[in-house]
This record gives structure tokens, C-alpha cells and sequence, in this order.
């Protein structure tokens, strides 16, 4: 029977490894103004029924008034800005350097065309625990319907 040899631990430990650093990556560059890109896009599923059509994006750490939920011309726009957070009240006043840092900062923009059936006055948006779910309700298609012949 053959023996399976493990990873290299070297090559392992420079995974586990606390000082192993990843370039901090901003949407906008070091002077703040936007080199018309986004470079971070969050992940979204998009689910549709014969009711309503639900979008969910990953938006942790994000205050609500930096995100954007628009509807304009069949599309969502769904946009915002990931700011770096400074913690205070426990002493730390966000001076310190970074042992590692992997989120991305900045801004995001996603556009979603959607179906013409969509009811754009009854969209409904709600962030809870870094997902934004946003629902949009279709329009209810004509209905056939019956109708009763009255005798004179």
C-alpha cells in the first residue's frame, strides 16, 4: 500500500503564518479620487419566482447610510463605499500597523437589469447581520377571469 505524504510544512505554515501580509486594495487611489473602476465587487445571489424577484448582496462591515439601492430605467443599482473603521474606546486609537489585511476598501457598484414586470413602487430594502436582501415584487399579470352573463 502506498503512503501519502503531507503538504510540506513549510508551504503550510506560510498560510498560518500572522506576518504573511496581502497588499491592502482600495477601490479609489491613495488621493481618494476614483480611477473610474471599481476593484471590489460583492458577492450576489439573484433568485426569481412568478411573485418577486430577491437580490442579496455580502455587505459586512458597511454602515447603512454608505450603501445605495436605486431602481432606474429595468435596473437596480445597488452601490456604496467600504470605509476604513478606527476603533476607539478601549485605548486603541487605530494608530497601531496592520499585522494583516485582506477586505477590500472603497467603493462598489453592481447594476442588475430586470424583468419589466417588476413593481418599481413596492421595492423593499433591508440590511441585516452584512447581507442586504432587496425584494421586488412583480406586477400581477392579467388574470383571466369569468364573467357572468345576466338575463333581462
Amino acid at each position: 500500500m502506498t503512503q501519502m505524504t503531507p503538504f510540506n510544512p513549510a508551504f503550510r505554515r506560510l498560510f498560518a503564518d500572522p506576518f504573511f501580509d496581502l497588499p491592502v486594495r482600495y477601490a479609489d487611489g491613495p488621493d481618494g479620487r476614483t480611477n473610474g473602476a471599481s476593484l471590489w465587487t460583492p458577492p450576489v445571489d439573484v433568485r426569481e419566482s412568478d411573485t418577486e424577484v430577491i437580490v442579496e448582496a455580502e455587505l459586512p462591515g458597511i454602515a447603512r447610510e454608505n450603501i445605495s439601492v436605486r431602481y432606474h430605467d429595468g435596473r437596480l443599482i445597488l452601490e456604496g463605499q467600504r470605509q476604513e473603521v478606527h476603533e476607539t474606546g478601549d485605548g486603541s486609537n487605530g494608530s497601531g500597523s496592520w499585522v494583516r489585511r485582506e477586505r477590500i476598501l472603497g467603493r462598489f457598484h453592481r447594476s442588475f437589469e430586470l424583468p419589466e414586470s417588476v413593481d418599481s413602487s413596492a421595492i423593499k430594502a433591508e440590511s441585516k447581520d452584512g447581507v442586504l436582501r432587496v425584494v421586488l415584487p412583480k406586477l400581477e399579470k392579467a388574470q383571466p377571469r369569468q364573467i357572468e352573463v345576466s338575463v333581462n
